[in-house]
């Protein structure tokens, strides 16, 4: 959380210095930063009883914008997001008792700081209130894995409804940044204006990619099952983000 605040600060101060623009020609119209709960999704494969979980984690951004007219503009943004695992393994005891381990556990994958490019439409409905739409890619600057070689996990598997546990091992290891390096992004928001140059910035962000862009392995054995099992899981950065933050004007069109 402090890096992401890092990030924020920094790139907040750096979008203010570069919308300086010293001709009227090339000038920049306005300034957006956000924070962006999201929600990440990872997919299992190679062994039924291994379920990716939905979770939620958080980024941060920020966005210069120009106008080509009162509707139509473009912008272009860096954000910083991070990206995580959580997953669900289900295992059995010797008399056929389901047991659940692993779902609290939360795994880090990569961190990253993306550039967007978007092409948008807003459209004023009140004299408070606007509505915006944006499409565009979103392609990786930078990725640094946040786990390397393997990582060992002894929790106990269980069972709810009977109380029942035993120990499962869980092995993590391979994680690794795959080809994919560009994702599609939509997004739908709305502005709420504050004064003259202040707007309130609320929207809902949609992500993916055609290819994966981080996979990593796992390995479990139970006290009732000795014999290693095996899955592997990945994403394509399909997530969908809760914005919230603050439009800036900076020069009028």
């Amino acid at each position: 959380m402090n890096r992401l605040l890092s990030f924020f600060i920094v790139f907040s101060f750096a979008g203010v210095v570069l919308a300086q623009e010293p001709t009227t020609d090339a000038k920049l119209h306005y300034l957006r930063v956000n924070l962006s709960p999201k929600l990440e999704q990872y997919k299992a494969s190679g062994n039924e009883n291994v379920d990716a979980l939905p979770h939620l984690d958080v980024g941060a951004s920020i966005y210069l914008g120009k106008r080509f007219t009162p509707n139509i503009y473009a912008e272009v943004g860096l954000q910083k997001i991070d990206y995580s695992s959580r997953f669900q393994i289900t295992t059995y005891s010797v008399v056929g008792e389901e047991l659940k381990a692993f779902d609290k556990q939360l795994y880090p994958t990569f961190s990253s700081v993306q550039m967007a490019l978007l092409l948008g439409y807003e459209n004023r409905f009140s004299e408070k209130w606007s509505v915006y739409g944006t499409t565009g890619i979103n392609f990786f600057v930078s990725r640094t894995l946040d786990r390397e070689g393997s990582q060992f996990y002894d929790e106990m598997a269980n069972n709810d409804e009977t109380g029942y546990q035993e120990s499962i091992a869980v092995y993590t290891y391979s994680n690794d940044l795959e080809g994919g390096n560009i994702l599609m992004r939509a997004d739908l928001g709305l502005y709420r204006q504050v004064s003259k140059t202040l707007f309130l910035d609320m929207s809902i962000m949609a992500k993916s990619s055609f290819t994966p862009i981080n996979e990593f392995e796992i390995e479990y054995t139970s006290n009732s099952n000795a014999t290693v099992q095996r899955a592997r899981l990945e994403t394509r950065g399909s997530s969908v983000s809760l914005n919230l933050g603050v439009k800036y004007r900076i020069n009028k069109y």
